[in-house]
């Protein structure tokens, strides 16, 4: 066969076929391609439900149910039936959406033996540590970044039951889940509900330099590699909820998807639960049905706006201003060249009169800022004069009412489409770059109101028990929930971060001291937080605790 190749290099046609006839020849195992090479391509010849999908080659020598590791002439009906450990660990790190993510939790419970009976009420976390340490490298990150934070002193607060350590919080957006982490670190029973079933937020965060070091103690870095790579100061919603969800998750909170809040009602010994029946989407394992869930504490971490405000007739303070509506809008990353050329920017008419100028000559688009992040994709958020959008036709008809102006039935979604194309074009980015689609199909573009700005006017308060004396459910805010942000200053992540940490302390002081006191300290360090800024936090960052006073440069606590 080599002698026919040599006879037939001349003939490249001939050559190629028996070239390929030699390949077939030799009995040898197959050589993998280099990662460069597959870079960028899908393996189509790889079957989704294989044990091997996704595993590190350098890890394979690990996997003692890898059927790589198996004599080479034994038979196919002997491979083993049991998932390897390190397999669903590589898939729950990887898994992007809800259902994939819970299901995959599952079966790492059950292959480190780990019961899924919740009447048990055991803390699986202890157990979840010992059989997951050595199954991959970065469990051992996990688990060393947790025990380092676990260690601080301001965890050190008693475990036994107290009058408000059992906690429902209302969403599990980023400062829900924040919270969450936070206050079971503390040692409280965690439940989190959240209205949506799916992952769908694509709009990407700004960071302060603190915020960025704080996520990184959340283990943010351990479920999302890229994060804070080059110096890169946002994140994408999407990716820190999956990171945060897994991080709750392996601490043990009960997360529910697909749960709506209408409300509480009184139960037994000071308790409260949900009112209404709930049949969740999906649910954490080891989650207890949610009629049997009792608490005494309810944090309200469900947006600007919040059923929690309303339900409790928390009052609220509300800002106003003229006129002002915002639009984001994504597009996908193709990582190609022309688009690592762009740099990201935050910029606004005042300084960079040209630029804008020079946009509207050409377009027609009248901006007063423009903000662009490139991440998992391209985003872009702006603020447009009511007039330049009238002029393009976005809307159908003018209206007095600015709810009923920006109402999706007001909208023509292809010139608002066409508007911030022309924007995103007058940045540099390819025209091939298509728009990114949501959850549902439909493209991802908003346009939104931040005109008023809703704030409570207290971060936590006392709702007296109706029935029994000395008995009262205490009911906090975090995030949106809290303080509606002003989006151009980029505070919204930050400030929500702030209040879920100041919530956690609220808790550490009720253990420690008296229920009264510490809702004051919380609504006094509420004070503090609203005016918060990147300059606001101490240095160095690695002193700054759950503690306020270790946080806010002028606590004045």
């Amino acid at each position: 066969m080599l002698k026919q190749l040599r006879l037939n290099k001349e003939n490249p046609q001939n050559a190629l076929r028996d070239y390929t006839a030699l390949l077939k020849s030799i009995q040898s195992p197959p050589v993998r391609p280099r990662p460069t090479e597959r870079k960028g391509k899908e393996r189509k010849d790889r079957k989704n439900d294989s044990p091997l999908q996704a595993i590190p080659s350098d890890n394979l020598g690990n996997l003692p149910d890898s059927p790589l590791l198996k004599d080479k002439e034994s038979d196919s009906a002997e491979q083993p039936t049991k998932i390897s450990l390190q397999y669903c660990l590589t898939k729950f790190r990887n898994a992007e959406e809800v259902p994939e993510i819970l299901n995959r939790f599952e079966e790492i419970l059950k292959n480190c033996n780990i019961s899924l009976d919740p009447s048990a009420k055991e803390d699986v976390t202890p157990k979840l540590k010992e059989g997951t340490a050595h199954g991959a490298f970065w469990c051992r990150n996990l688990w060393d970044v947790f025990s380092c934070k676990q260690e601080q002193s301001v965890y050190s607060v008693p475990v036994s039951e107290t009058p408000y350590n059992d906690v429902l919080i209302v969403g599990a957006g980023p400062a829900g889940l924040s919270a969450a982490i936070e206050l079971k670190m503390m040692g409280a029973n965690v439940h989190v509900i959240e209205k949506r079933d799916y992952l769908s937020r694509n709009n990407i965060l700004h960071l302060w330099p603190w915020t960025v070091f704080y996520l990184k103690t959340l283990n943010t870095k351990v479920f999302y590699p890229k994060f804070a790579t080059g110096g890169i100061e946002h994140v994408g919603t999407k990716q820190l909820q999956r990171s945060f969800l897994k991080s709750c998750l392996c601490l043990g909170v009960h997360v529910y998807y697909g749960v709506d809040f209408d409300g509480t009602e009184e139960a037994e010994e000071g308790r409260w639960r949900l009112k209404g029946e709930y049949l969740p989407s999906f649910s954490a394992p080891l989650a207890p049905k949610l009629s049997e869930i009792r608490f005494n504490t309810l944090i309200g971490a469900d947006g600007e706006h919040s059923k929690v405000v309303d339900y409790f007739s928390i009052p609220q303070k509300v800002t106003k201003g003229s006129l002002c509506l915002g639009i984001t809008q994504n597009y996908d990353h193709l990582h190609t060249e022309q688009e690592l050329t762009i740099n990201e920017f935050g910029i606004s008419k005042v300084f960079n009169q040209k630029f804008f100028a020079g946009m509207k000559e050409k377009y027609g688009t009248d901006l007063e800022n423009l903000v662009y992040y490139r991440g998992e994709t391209h985003y872009f958020v702006m603020t447009a004069t009511p007039e330049s959008l009238e002029s393009r036709g976005i809307f159908y008809e003018k209206k007095d009412n600015v709810c009923d102006l920006i109402s999706p039935n007001n909208i023509n979604i292809d010139n608002l489409l066409a508007y911030t194309r022309d924007v995103a074009t007058w940045c540099n980015l390819p025209d091939y770059c298509p728009v990114t689609k949501n959850n549902l199909g439909k493209p991802d573009v908003s346009l939104f109101n931040f005109t008023n700005r809703h704030m409570s006017d207290e971060a936590a308060v006392l709702v007296p028990s109706s029935s029994q004396r000395d008995s009262s459910l205490l009911v906090g805010l975090v995030g949106d929930a809290l303080l509606q942000p002003f989006w151009p200053l980029g505070t919204g992540l930050n400030r929500a971060i702030l209040s879920s940490l100041d919530t956690a302390w609220m808790l550490r002081e009720i253990k420690l001291g008296s229920i009264e006191e510490a809702v004051t300290n919380r609504n006094r360090t509420y004070l503090m937080m609203k005016n918060a800024l990147a300059g606001s936090i101490q240095q160095p960052f690695g002193k700054v605790t759950v503690d306020p006073v270790s946080r806010y440069v002028s606590p004045g606590l």
